[in-house]
């Protein structure tokens, strides 16, 4: 199976073509464009380096939360697009999933942050076996650094752009306990997506992908504003 993957979730931008397990290409992009301008070239420029067609693609992964709410809905817009027309099954991946998976093998505590402004963060607490089972131990919640650093009393390993965001201030308010993981593992890939999706093909039940819903956690600005209004 060929799956293509996309990731919007967050500033960084990041495509990647797998087969099976094996990772055929990915591309990433950090800038401060929106995902719009560059998320379609980017997949045509994927698919030329790995000398494939969007014939070729069987199925499609995309993240679907937490982080930008802009980026969110360009993913999964365009990947909903892409599903329809090729018509090929699409699943959705929590942004917090993906950081969890690729944090470093170790066994312990993950903490996975996205920047959700405000000065909060999107947080999902993961534990690893360090053998590759990683189970979720919280419900994702949107918070201040200084509550997420509140709730971890033992060695974790913190990553995503809010982690390094905050980074100074969570290293003073947990000391040892604090172990971030190195610079590049902050962004999402979209390979980490992809690998995730593999897994989940099988537990698809609508293939066009039209129930697939995004993982928001926090109304956005202009929700907010109408129900005060």
């Amino acid at each position: 199976m060929i799956l293509l993957a996309l990731d919007t979730a967050t500033p960084s931008c990041s495509v990647a073509l797998v087969q099976d397990e094996r990772v055929m290409g990915e591309l990433r992009r950090h800038g401060g464009e929106t995902h719009s301008r560059h998320l379609m070239t980017m997949v045509d420029d994927l698919l030329g380096k790995c000398q494939a067609a969007l014939s070729n693609v069987d199925a499609l992964a995309v993240t679907r939360g937490p982080g930008s709410f802009t980026g969110i809905r360009i993913g999964m817009a365009t990947a909903k697009g892409l599903s329809a027309a090729l018509g090929i099954p699409l699943v959705g991946v929590s942004s917090l999933d993906a950081l969890a998976l690729q944090t470093p093998e170790s066994a312990g505590l993950r903490c996975c942050l996205v920047d959700a402004r405000k000065q909060e963060v999107y947080c999902g607490i993961y534990r690893s076996d360090g053998q590759g089972a990683i189970r979720q131990v919280q419900e994702p919640f949107v918070a201040g650094p200084d509550q997420v650093a509140a709730l971890i009393k033992e060695p974790c390993v913190l990553i995503g752009d809010g982690a390094l965001l905050y980074r100074q201030r969570i290293q003073e308010r947990l000391g040892p306990l604090a172990r971030f993981a190195p610079e590049a593992d902050h962004q999402i890939r979209a390979a980490t997506v992809a690998r995730i999706g593999l897994q989940r093909m099988a537990l698809l039940t609508d293939e066009a992908g039209n129930d697939l819903v995004p993982l928001y956690i926090r109304k956005s600005d202009a929700e907010l504003s109408l129900g005060s209004a």
